[in-house]
C-alpha cells in the first residue's frame, strides 16, 4: 500500500473511530460536520462547511467501505455499523443470522441491548473486524507465464470456467460459423453446438451440469439453456433491440457482450435487452428461473445502455459497463436485492469484460485507458486500476476460474489496410488493386482530400486512436490529433481541404472537432455543451456542418452554421449515421437506426427510402457525388461497388473489390477525378485464448 493509501485509510478508520464513540457516548456535538472536520480532518474550529466538502466526501467513501465490509468479511459479524445518509449518527443493528435464530429459538429469553453491552460489540467490530478490513488493499493474483488454451488457427473467444474450476466453455469458428466447444482437464474438446448461426458467450449453471449461450437471430440473440447430459437444449428468453453489441458478421468486432450469465446461486440469469420503455435502449434484465419472470434491474438514462454482466462470487452484486458514447464506457456494481447501482470508474475510457476476485473485494477487467486494450486489476474500495504485466496485446474477455488459480482471456490481433481499386471511369476499367498505406494495426475511415493529392485516414499505429493525414506522392505522413483516448472518427473534409471535420471523445460524450491544417494542425471543438453529436457533413460551400444530435430528442438530423453552431436547426427526426449531401445540394441522404438508406430536403421535412433492392449494403461504407450514390455489395465474394442512379434506382458495377472490408465506418471515399474508389481492407482478425496460472497472491 502506497504512503498516501494508507494515510487516507488511517484517516477513514479514526473517522469511523470518531462517530461511533461520540454516538456511544451520546455526545451529540461532536457528531456535527463541523465537529468531525476539525477532530478528524484537522480543519480549523470555524472552517466554512459549504466550502470544503471532505467530511462529507469520506462519508461516501465510509458507507461504501462498511457495505463492502458487511457483504463480504463481515458477513458472519453480530452486529452492524451503519452511518444512515443526511448526517453522521451511526446506527447498531443485531443481525439476525442462522445461528442467533438457533439460539434464540432455544434460549428461555433473549437478553435486551444495553449500553455497555453495545460498546462492547462496537468497538470489538472496529478494532478487529471493520478497521483492520478498511486498512488492507485486496489479495491479487500473481500470475506466471502465458500458455495457449490450444494451438488452432481458428477464433477462440469468450471463454468461461465452471464453478469446480475444471471445465472450460468458449466459442469457437473451428467448423465455419462460431459454435460453443467444452475443453476437459485432460485436454479432450468437446463441440457441444451444431446450428447454422453463431452461438457466443456461454455461461455454467452452479452444478457444472447446464449451459447458457446467446445464439445469434434477427432481432438480436436467442437465449439458449443446454443440458450437458442429454444435450437437450430449449430457448429460454430473447435478448433483443440490439444497435451494438449485436449479432454481426465478425463476433471478434463485437462491442460487448449481452450475456447471459448465471447467477451462482442459481436462481436467476441476467443478459442485456431492450427495455419495455424502448427498443433503442438497452439494461440489465434477470431472468427468474421459478416463476419465468423477467426483472430490469438497470435503469440506464438518455444515451446509455448497459453491457457485460458479471456476477459476484456471492451472486450478491452484479458488475457491468454502462455504455456512454461509442468506445466509451464506465464500470458498475448494482446490488441484485435492491437495485442499489454504485459507479466505480470515472475513466472515459472502454471496457471489454470483466472477472471477479475470489474475495468480491476487486475485478480483473479490460480496459483501453492505456491505448490499446490490456487487463487491469479495479478495487472496488476506491476505483482505482492497477496494470497487470501481460506479454500480450489486445486482451479482453477476462474469466478468472473460482478456486483463483487460472485466467483465461482473449488476445484479440487485428490487422486493416487502406486500398484502393479501379472504377468503370478508369481508362483500363475496374480489376486493378493498389495498397495505398500498410500498417501492422488497424486504418480505417480514409477519405481523399478535395484534390486528391492527400488522404486522411484514422489509425491506432501510435497505441490509441488518432488522425493521420498522408501525401500519397511522397508518402509522408503526420498525426493530426493526440487525444490518446477513445474512439474518433467519421472525417470529412471541407470543401477547400484546408479542415477536417470529426467526432471524438476525450471528455467521455461524443462531440465535434475542426482541424485546421496548417502548420499547427490547430485541433478545436466545434460542439456546444454536453451534446451527443457525431457523424459530421459539409454543405457544398463549406459553411455549414451537417450532423447527428440528441440536442431536441434522441439522435437525430440537425444543420448549423460553422460559425455559430448554437444556431443549429432541426432536419430530420430520424436516427442519422452518416450523412452527405445530393449533388444539387437540395436533399440529405442519411442511414438511419436499422440500416436503411434514406433521404430528407436541405431545409427538413418528411424523409424517403431509397430503394436499394437486391443489394446488401455493406453498413456505413458509402458516399454521394454528382455520379451518384457509391456504396459496397458484400452479397458477392469478394464484395464490388455500385453505382446507383436515385433518379430511376438503376444501379451499375463500379468497382471490383479484391476482399473482406472494413464495415461500420465512413471507410468508402471516390476519388476527385472518379478513377478510384477507397477503402479499407481487413488483413487480419484472430481471437486466440490464452490463460496465466496464478502463483500466489499478494497485495
Amino acid at each position: 500500500m502506497s504512503s498516501e493509501a494508507f494515510r487516507r485509510s488511517e484517516r477513514m478508520t479514526r473517522f469511523l473511530r470518531h462517530v461511533v464513540e461520540n454516538s456511544l457516548r451520546e455526545d451529540v456535538g461532536q457528531l456535527k460536520e463541523s465537529a468531525i472536520g476539525h477532530a478528524v480532518f484537522d480543519r480549523p474550529v470555524d472552517y466554512d462547511t459549504k466550502q470544503d466538502p471532505v467530511v462529507r466526501n469520506e462519508a461516501r467513501r465510509l458507507r461504501t467501505k462498511l457495505e463492502q465490509y458487511y457483504a463480504s468479511e463481515g458477513a458472519e459479524d453480530p452486529w452492524s455499523i451503519e452511518i444512515p445518509r443526511g448526517g453522521y449518527s451511526p446506527v447498531f443493528t443485531r443481525r439476525k443470522l442462522e445461528a442467533q435464530e438457533a439460539e434464540a429459538a432455544t434460549a428461555k429469553a433473549a437478553p435486551r441491548f444495553s449500553r455497555p453491552l453495545g460498546i462492547g460489540i462496537a468497538l470489538a467490530l472496529l478494532s478487529l473486524g471493520v478497521a483492520w478490513w478498511v486498512l488492507q488493499p485486496p489479495q491479487v493474483p500473481v500470475f506466471g507465464k502465458i500458455r495457449p488454451v490450444s494451438s488452432a488457427v481458428e477464433n477462440e473467444l469468450h471463454a468461461t470456467y465452471d464453478r469446480q474450476s475444471k471445465q472450460l466453455a468458449y466459442s469457437s469458428n473451428a467448423q465455419g460459423n462460431y459454435d460453443i466447444y467444452l475443453r476437459e482437464p485432460s485436454g479432450r474438446v468437446t463441440r457441444l453446438t451444431h446450428h447454422p448461426a453463431d452461438e457466443l458467450h456461454p455461461s455454467f449453471s452452479p452444478d457444472g451440469k447446464e449451459l447458457l449461450f446467446a445464439r445469434a437471430s434477427q432481432a438480436g440473440f436467442d437465449i439458449v439453456r443446454l443440458n450437458l447430459s442429454s444435450e437437450q437444449e430449449r430457448v429460454v428468453a430473447r435478448s433483443e433491440g440490439l444497435m451494438f453489441g449485436g449479432p454481426v458478421a465478425d463476433p471478434t468486432e463485437m462491442f460487448g457482450s449481452p450475456g447471459p450469465v448465471w447467477s451462482p446461486l442459481g436462481d436467476v440469469f441476467a443478459f442485456t435487452t431492450a427495455t419495455a420503455e424502448s427498443k433503442s435502449k438497452r439494461a440489465i434484465h434477470l431472468f427468474h428461473w421459478k416463476t419465468g419472470r423477467l426483472q430490469q434491474l438497470t435503469y440506464p438514462s438518455g444515451q446509455q445502455h448497459d453491457l457485460d454482466p458479471a456476477f459476484s462470487p456471492d451472486g450478491r452484486q452484479l458488475a457491468f459497463g454502462r455504455w456512454l458514447t461509442n468506445s466509451t464506457s464506465e464500470l458498475h456494481v448494482v446490488e441484485v436485492a435492491s437495485g442499489k447501482i454504485r459507479k466505480i470508474t470515472a475513466e472515459q475510457a472502454d471496457y471489454r469484460g470483466s472477472s471477479w476476485l475470489p474475495d468480491g473485494r476487486s475485478l480483473i477487467v479490460s480496459s483501453n485507458r492505456s491505448g490499446l486494450f490490456g487487463l487491469w486489476f479495479l478495487s472496488l474500495a476506491d476505483g482505482k486500476l492497477r496494470p497487470m504485466t501481460l506479454s500480450a496485446s489486445h486482451a479482453r474477455d477476462p474469466a478468472l476460474s473460482p478456486d483463483g488459480k487460472q485466467l483465461v482471456f482473449s488476445e484479440y490481433r487485428q490487422q486493416s489496410e487502406v486500398w484502393r481499386s479501379s472504377t468503370i471511369f478508369h481508362p483500363q476499367g475496374p480489376g486493378i488493386h493498389e495498397q495505398v498505406l500498410r500498417s501492422t494495426r488497424q486504418n480505417h475511415s480514409a477519405q481523399y482530400s478535395p484534390d486528391g493529392a492527400s488522404i486522411a485516414y484514422v489509425s491506432d499505429r501510435s497505441g490509441s486512436w488518432e488522425i493521420w493525414v498522408e501525401d500519397l506522392a511522397s508518402h509522408r505522413a503526420r498525426q493530426i490529433t493526440k487525444f490518446e483516448g477513445p474512439m474518433l472518427g467519421s472525417i470529412q473534409w471541407s470543401p477547400q481541404g484546408s479542415q477536417l471535420a470529426f467526432d471524438a471523445r476525450p471528455a467521455g460524450n461524443s462531440a465535434i472537432f475542426l482541424a485546421d491544417l496548417g502548420a499547427g494542425n490547430l485541433v478545436r471543438k466545434w460542439s456546444e455543451g454536453a451534446f451527443e453529436e457525431k457523424m459530421p457533413s459539409w454543405a457544398h460551400d463549406g459553411r455549414w456542418l451537417v450532423f447527428n444530435s440528441n440536442r431536441k430528442e434522441g439522435q437525430q438530423l440537425w444543420k448549423a452554421p460553422l460559425q455559430d453552431p448554437s444556431q443549429a436547426t432541426f432536419v430530420a427526426r430520424e436516427f442519422a449515421a452518416d450523412s452527405r449531401l445530393s449533388a444539387d445540394g437540395n436533399s440529405i441522404y442519411f442511414e438511419s437506426e436499422n440500416g436503411q438508406l434514406r433521404r430528407v430536403p436541405i431545409a427538413g421535412g418528411a424523409t424517403q427510402p431509397v430503394n436499394l433492392s437486391g443489394i446488401s449494403a455493406a453498413s456505413r461504407v458509402w458516399t454521394v457525388n454528382e455520379k451518384g450514390i457509391w456504396l459496397v455489395d458484400t452479397k458477392p465474394n469478394p464484395p464490388q461497388a455500385r453505382l446507383l442512379d436515385p433518379t430511376t434506382g438503376q444501379y451499375r458495377l463500379a468497382a471490383e473489390l479484391p476482399g473482406k472490408i472494413v464495415q461500420n465506418t465512413p471507410s468508402l471515399s471516390v476519388s476527385p477525378d472518379r478513377q478510384w474508389v477507397l477503402y479499407s481492407l481487413r488483413k487480419e482478425s484472430k481471437s486466440q485464448l490464452l490463460v496465466l496460472e496464478a502463483n500466489g497472491y499478494q497485495r
